[in-house]
């Protein structure tokens, strides 16, 4: 899937990639997690990095399954399962049998969720723009550029 400039605001809110912070890798998707985030996230509110990013995911669909998550967030299988129980128990988000599929649940967020991630996302917007200050518009697109290159050859080749 190649990056654009929509979908670096994932990178930035889910803190997928930020080159050059203190960041530690995760997975072999080239996720990357600075610390920083963490450490904003646990001063806001009772959400993880992963379910922030579950809850950021979920804001611009009414469903998802488990598997679109994944696939947008490009975080492991089983650490999105995890945090999505979490998620539920907290009562951020809700869990439904899909109709025509009964082996499919289909998330949502709650009234609570989205009241959770309205909190919290005007900060990292804010978070966002100071990270991208003094950037210009050729250093974004030569980031998207090489971002893509990477996500292309991960997803190509088997190491």
């Amino acid at each position: 899937m190649a990056l654009t400039r929509q979908r670096i605001e994932l990178h930035i809110f889910g803190s997928s990639i930020y080159p050059g912070l203190d960041c530690e890798f995760v997975d072999c998707q080239k996720v990357w997690i600075p610390r920083p985030d963490g450490h904003v996230l646990s001063n806001l509110s009772d959400l993880t990095l992963t379910e922030w990013r579950i809850l950021y995911i979920l804001r611009s669909m009414s469903t998802a399954t488990m598997s679109q998550i994944v696939q947008e967030s490009r975080l492991d299988k089983a650490q999105i399962s995890r945090s999505i129980k979490a998620l539920v128990e907290k009562g951020y988000i809700a869990s439904a049998q899909d109709e025509h599929d009964q082996r499919r649940q289909l998330l949502k967020a709650t009234p609570a969720g989205r009241a959770i991630k309205d909190k919290i996302l005007p900060i990292m917007m804010r978070r966002q723009e100071a990270m991208t200050e003094g950037l210009s518009d050729e250093d974004i697109d030569t980031f998207l550029r090489i971002l893509d290159h990477l996500d292309e050859t991960a997803t190509r080749r088997e190491f």
